[in-house]
């Protein structure tokens, strides 16, 4: 009865001070690293939103040696955030490639060549997002193997393509709002450059 009392007791302070759970290894997303989402200092209200959290997140090599650690702010994250290894999806090893995207959400933790130079880059979820699903953070690899914020994915992008052509070198990014009007935004990238171009499409949809 005590110890039953003592561990609600526990669970009762760690919802209330916002202690994030025991942080996921991500070891099926890369063909060379391991990553771990850390929420730290932070408080999760009643509404299950963890607000403005700080962000640690951890790169390790295949000996769970950590390589690299990133901190950054987040904006307001569901308190299921980086809870499930499985909301997670890699474009180089295939791990849950496929999965079923629901309100254009396609995983707290995404590996995909982002910017078509043939390295790992991640996508990492920081704000839980609206009617356009989650924004994320971009960190792309740089020829040492270390991983640096691209501004321009991260601001102007924000939401994970839809699609994701490596021959054209673009992204694009879609949603249809409540209204029923369509958005899609193409991203072209000119590697000589390297700088890209922004195209925007907006179409009302036909009501039935």
């Amino acid at each position: 009865m005590y110890k039953m009392l003592f561990f609600a007791g526990v669970f009762q302070f760690c919802v209330l001070s916002g202690i994030a759970a025991q942080p996921v290894m991500y070891n099926d997303l890369s063909k060379k690293y391991f990553f771990k989402v850390i929420i730290s200092k932070t408080v999760s209200d009643s509404t299950g939103i963890y607000r403005n959290p700080d962000m640690t997140l951890l790169i390790l090599d295949r000996n769970k040696k950590i390589v690299q650690k990133i901190t950054y702010k987040a904006g307001p994250l569901f308190d299921t955030a980086f809870g499930n290894k499985k909301n997670s999806r890699s474009y180089t090893t295939g791990a849950r490639e496929n999965a079923e995207v629901t309100d254009y959400d396609y995983g707290d933790l995404v590996i995909a060549d982002l910017n078509f130079d043939g390295r790992e880059d991640i996508a990492v979820k920081t704000d839980s997002g609206g009617d356009a699903g989650p924004w994320y953070t971009f960190f792309v690899q740089g020829s040492d193997g270390r991983f640096h914020k691209d501004n321009y994915l991260t601001d102007s992008v924000s939401s994970f393509p839809a699609s994701i052509n490596i021959k054209q070198l673009k992204l694009t990014t879609n949603y249809i709002s409540s209204n029923g009007t369509s958005f899609e935004y193409i991203f072209s990238f000119n590697t000589q450059k390297g700088i890209w171009h922004k195209k925007f499409i907006k179409t009302t949809l036909k009501k039935s």
